[in-house]
């Protein structure tokens, strides 16, 4: 079976994108992990599969890790779907309405490779995430093997645990990483994500995502970390958020009722095909 396919990158986050509408192809796992491996496959993060849209959106797409395990959204994907669809011909303009399992998203594809994308509304409660508290206000208090970590918990259509911190001590984030993603406290684990507050409107970022690990760059962890530093007062709501592998432009009124929004790159690295 041959598959054609692009090779895409969000901030160093890559993507094998397939266009599952004139092609037809059900994944599995074992095929998952075999393509994403980066000395025997193509080499990706996740890959993203779109599928045709019902009702008022253009186009549905699946979000698979390198484990094989799918996920609900993918800030960075959701960029890349959006120019994919734009230089595929899949919608015409640069205006598109992309869904996943978790929901709608619209999206803008502008000039040289920037994509806005709407996020849909932060969400707070320990049931939306989901995660186990006493209380359901954040900040949170967690206890870990490694100590305790304050964390503001947040769905932006896959959980995430935001711990903000005074300086990044790369020696130590990796271990921390892991015990917060695993913390029983997560049922169905959590990204983390580690945050230095540089200024008002400027963030540091690193994340660890469920499936993938550290990775250059998360687009739905940038906007749970803009959300929880503008909702502890630490930033307004425009915020630039660094992040190995680039910057994103995040923007939210600090009300729940209001979407997020991002903005950020996405660009083809190549594209080919794979004999299955």
């Amino acid at each position: 079976m041959i598959i054609h396919f692009d090779k895409m990158q969000g901030l160093g986050n890559d993507f094998m994108v397939v266009d599952g509408i004139s092609q037809t192809w059900k994944p599995t796992v074992d095929e998952i992990k075999k393509l994403a491996n980066r000395n025997f496959g193509i080499g990706f993060d996740q890959l993203l599969l779109t599928k045709q849209a019902e009702g008022s959106s253009n186009i549905f797409f699946h979000i698979f890790n390198a484990d094989g395990s799918e996920v609900q959204q993918c800030g960075n994907g959701a960029r890349c779907v959006a120019r994919f669809a734009k230089d595929h011909e899949l919608i015409s303009g640069g205006e598109v309405v992309l869904e996943t399992v978790s929901g709608q998203y619209r999206a803008t594809v502008g000039e040289e490779g920037l994509v806005k994308v709407s996020m849909g509304c932060p969400l707070f409660l320990p049931k939306d995430i989901p995660f186990s508290a006493s209380k359901e206000a954040n900040p949170h208090t967690i206890k870990t093997a490694l100590g305790d970590f304050e964390v503001t918990v947040v769905n932006m259509g896959n959980p995430h645990a935001i711990v903000i911190i005074d300086a990044f001590d790369k020696r130590e984030l990796d271990s921390w990483g892991q015990v917060i993603g695993e913390h029983p406290d997560f049922p169905e684990g959590v990204n983390v994500g580690f945050v230095h507050i540089i200024e008002h409107n400027r963030i540091e970022l690193v994340t660890y995502e469920r499936g993938a690990g550290k990775t250059l760059a998360c687009g739905t962890s940038a906007c749970a970390a803009a959300v929880a530093s503008i909702l502890q007062g630490h930033c307004q709501d425009e915020v630039l958020v660094n992040m190995p592998g680039g910057d994103l432009t995040i923007t939210w009124t600090g009300n729940s009722d209001d979407v997020v929004w991002m903005t950020g790159p996405a660009h083809t690295v190549f594209t080919g095909t794979v004999n299955l």
